[in-house]
């Protein structure tokens, strides 16, 4: 059952947005994707869900869960 946590989809999908602006080293890493990406959406969405979890292990958050388009989205913004 997924609930809404602090304004996000759920708890999963903040975490991960946590993760991806919070710490240097995964920031810029996907910073420089976003250029090349041109800030699609779709496709950030996918390279973060196929990378982003390699960085955050450690906090039992469920990448299957991860509402990885309103993570990109948030990101890119």
């Amino acid at each position: 059952m997924s609930e809404q946590f602090n304004g996000w989809t759920n708890w999963d999908t903040w975490n991960a947005s946590l993760w991806l602006n919070n710490t240097e080293s995964v920031y810029f890493y996907f910073a420089e994707s976003v250029e090349c990406l041109q800030g699609n959406v779709p496709e950030l969405a996918d390279l973060l869900e196929s990378e982003l979890p390699e960085f955050t292990l450690g906090d039992g958050y469920d990448p299957k869960k991860v509402n990885w388009i309103e993570v990109a989205e948030d990101f890119i913004e």
